[in-house]
C-alpha cells in the first residue's frame, strides 16, 4: 500500500513540474498594424507624396525579432477619348498605371509597388465624336522585411515613413486625331506585421521541489520494491 502511494506522489510530482516547467517556455507572437493614405475608404489623385504614421510595437508584448511591412496600391481612374479630325475616323486604346513607394528610414530598399496596367477596351470613333467614359480599377501588392535598427519601430507611440503615388497615362489611337480625358486617383494601405518572442522565465523553486520530491517518492518506491 505505502509502495503505490509513494509511486502516486513520484507520477503527481512528475507530471505537476512538468506542468509548470512547460508553461515557462518562450513563445512567439504577431502583432499587425494597418494603416490606409488618404483613408481606407478614400482616394487621392495622382501624383502626391504623403507622410504615413504608424503605431509603434509595444514591448510590453515581449523582443521585437522582425519587421514585415506589405504595401497594396489601389487604383481608380476614368478615361475618355475625343477623335478631333473632321474627316478620319479611328481607332484606339487609353491605359492607365499607377507605382507607389513606401520608404521607411531603417528598410534600406524601399517597397515599390506597380498597379497592372489598366486599358480600356479597343474602341472607333466616327469624325468628331467621342467615346464612352471608361471606368478603370486595379491594385498590385508588394513586402518587405527587416531584422535590423529595431528600436526604430518601438520608440515612441508611432513612426513615420514616406507613401508616393504616381500615375501614368497612354494611348494608342490610328487613323485620326485623339485628345484623351483621364483622371488618375490612387490609395496606399500598408501593413506592418511586428513579429516578437515572449521573455524566456526560468523554472519556479517551487517547481523544481516538486520536480526533486517526485524522484525521491520514485526512490523510494523502488527500494520497497526491492526489498519486497
Amino acid at each position: 500500500m505505502k509502495t503505490k502511494l509513494l509511486t502516486t506522489v513520484a507520477i503527481l510530482g512528475f507530471a505537476t513540474a512538468g506542468l509548470l516547467i512547460g508553461a515557462s517556455a518562450a513563445q512567439a507572437g504577431t502583432e499587425t498594424e494597418t494603416v490606409y493614405y488618404p483613408s481606407a475608404t478614400t482616394f487621392t489623385p495622382t501624383n502626391w507624396s504623403a507622410s504615413v504614421t504608424v503605431p509603434s510595437f509595444n514591448p510590453a508584448l515581449g523582443t521585437l525579432d522582425s519587421v514585415m511591412v506589405s504595401l497594396t496600391e489601389s487604383l481608380k481612374g476614368t478615361a475618355q477619348a475625343t477623335n478631333t479630325s473632321p474627316t478620319s475616323s479611328g481607332t484606339g486604346h487609353i491605359s492607365l498605371v499607377n507605382t507607389a513607394n513606401f520608404s521607411v528610414n531603417t528598410i534600406p530598399t524601399p517597397l515599390v509597388v506597380t498597379v497592372n496596367t489598366q486599358t480600356t477596351p479597343t474602341f472607333t470613333l466616327a469624325p468628331g465624336t467621342s467615346s464612352q467614359i471608361y471606368n478603370l480599377a486595379g491594385s498590385g501588392t508588394n513586402s518587405g522585411s527587416t531584422t535590423s535598427d529595431l528600436s526604430f519601430f518601438q520608440t515612441g507611440s508611432s513612426w513615420t515613413a514616406t507613401a508616393t503615388d504616381t500615375g501614368a497615362t497612354s494611348s494608342v489611337f490610328s487613323g485620326g486625331n485623339e485628345t484623351t480625358t483621364v483622371t488618375d486617383s490612387g490609395q496606399v494601405m500598408a501593413m506592418v506585421t511586428y513579429t516578437y518572442s515572449s521573455p524566456t522565465s526560468t523554472p519556479e523553486p517551487a517547481s523544481l521541489a516538486l520536480l526533486g520530491s517526485g524522484l525521491i517518492g520514485l526512490g523510494f518506491a523502488r527500494r520497497r520494491r526491492n526489498k519486497a
